[in-house]
């Protein structure tokens, strides 16, 4: 799949989160979304003088635009490796958890009731986190299983 097929396919798979999406679709998918939101950035900047590094509305838009076509070629994407999209998930959940944890070891060191290991907390959720992202990628880069699975057909086959 070359590059405007695969932004053609996830645009037109705008919410379609069945199915599976080969590696060249989601990673031609994933250099468009990089390039996009570095045009994006840079029109705000240049064109209507925002910082380079806040979000202004050009940019807001690309991301509200692109965040649903985003989610749904991740979850194909593992769909062909046969696992659950849900998994997408896990790595922001866990920075979730990650803040939550910085902000009540926060409040007790404020409160002066502190103990060495709530250092230690989000520091090990971090690493979590960190690790959990790595995991995904490592499936992502993966390549899909051959032939059909629970998900659906191969894509590669259908060719």
């Amino acid at each position: 799949m070359s590059f405007f097929q695969s932004v053609r396919a996830c645009f037109f798979k705008y919410a379609t989160f069945s199915g599976r999406a080969q590696r060249s679709e989601f990673w031609w998918w994933m250099l468009f979304y990089a390039l996009a939101s570095m045009a994006a950035s840079t029109i705000d900047s240049m064109v209507l003088g925002f910082d380079f590094d806040s979000s202004g509305p050009t940019y807001v838009i690309f991301l509200l635009a692109t965040a649903i076509p985003n989610f749904a070629v991740t979850a194909r994407r593992l769909h062909d490796i046969d696992r659950s999209g849900w998994w997408m998930v896990v790595p922001y959940g866990i920075a979730i958890l990650a803040v939550a944890l910085a902000a009540i070891t926060a409040s007790i060191l404020r409160s002066g009731d502190a103990e060495q290991i709530l250092f230690l907390l989000p520091l090990i959720a971090i690493a979590a986190m960190l690790l959990a992202f790595l995991i995904l990628l490592i499936w992502l880069i993966k390549k899909g299983t051959t032939g059909e699975n629970r998900f659906g057909p191969d894509p590669l086959e259908s060719k």
